[in-house]
């Protein structure tokens, strides 16, 4: 990586890098003070193994910081379209040794991946800070003893752990033709950009169904966000019967295979065609920063 790139992306983290933490920080610390307090318990809707629950307590808390941390990192990326040239700092940027694609490329890399990806993982370790606590308040502090920390909880976590940044990568590149038009879409209308966006093209979907009967438009939207959901967040895991560790064991293979479900999705057609609508959209940006 370039000491260029290394800059810009200085720059992103020095603007934002703040926010991001706090972000990242603050419902875990709202979660912990809560499971602090002396009194309540935990309710739980089914019956549970202390390890199936610290497991839980760990992934629910690591997807729930990366879910409230790259949605707020997605909802900047209309703004960033236009953002040198609001605060009328795109002559300084344009006199640096920088090209148009390494600027914009810094500012995706950073809030559509390394954003999530940290907030992923500063999610897993105030888990495994929050997972003993939840699981002393649901079962009592003995229940600890009882839990399989190294043999199931930290592989299973660490697993879960590596398929989620895959996920990540995976659902920004399926996410990349939408995330990218809302961009394009405010770097040349501004703020009307992304509601202009969103009625256009609820517009002629209306209209192609109405008069051709066509629905590829809806049809095309829906897999784009299924599949970035399944690459995330996996595809359905069917339990079998049996106790705590044959169903531990089998979220293990079942990791395992979906991670091979994952990649194998990433050769379908609109995998491939949104990569290359989603190129073609960089290429408008570039323009469109190129003229100031």
């Amino acid at each position: 990586m370039s000491k260029t790139f290394q800059t810009l992306m200085l720059r992103e983290w020095l603007q934002h890098g703040r926010g991001w933490l706090l972000v990242a920080l603050v419902p875990p610390a709202l979660a912990l003070l809560m499971l602090l307090l002396p009194f309540g318990t935990v309710q739980l809707d089914e019956p549970l193994d202390p390890t199936e629950l610290a497991l839980m307590s760990l992934t629910i808390t690591a997807y729930l910081v990366l879910m409230i941390s790259w949605s707020i990192a997605a909802l900047q990326l209309p703004g960033l379209a236009r953002r040198d040239q609001q605060d009328r700092s795109i002559e300084f940027w344009l006199s640096l040794p920088a090209s148009h694609v390494q600027s914009l490329g810094a500012q995706l890399s950073m809030h559509l991946l390394l954003v999530p990806m940290g907030a992923l993982l500063i999610g897993a370790l105030c888990g495994m800070v929050l997972a003993p606590l939840v699981t002393a308040k649901a079962f009592g502090i003995a229940a600890l003893a009882h839990v399989s920390w190294g043999g199931m909880v930290l592989p299973l976590a660490a697993l879960g752990l590596l398929r989620g940044l895959l996920g990540v990568a995976l659902a920004v590149l399926w996410l990349a033709p939408i995330l990218l038009a809302f961009m394009v879409a405010s770097a040349w209308l501004k703020r009307w950009g992304a509601p202009a966006l969103v009625v256009g093209t609820a517009l002629v979907a209306l209209l192609l169904r109405k008069f051709y009967g066509w629905t590829w438009v809806g049809e095309l939207l829906a897999t784009q966000f299924s599949k970035a959901r399944e690459a995330l967040l996996g595809s359905e895991m069917t339990v079998s019967a049996g106790g705590p560790r044959e169903s531990l064991s089998a979220m293990g293979q079942w990791l395992v295979q979906d991670t091979g479900r994952a990649l194998a999705d990433a050769l379908s057609l609109n995998f491939i065609g949104g990569l290359v609508l989603a190129a073609l959209l960089f290429a408008a940006l570039v323009a469109r920063r190129r003229q100031g």
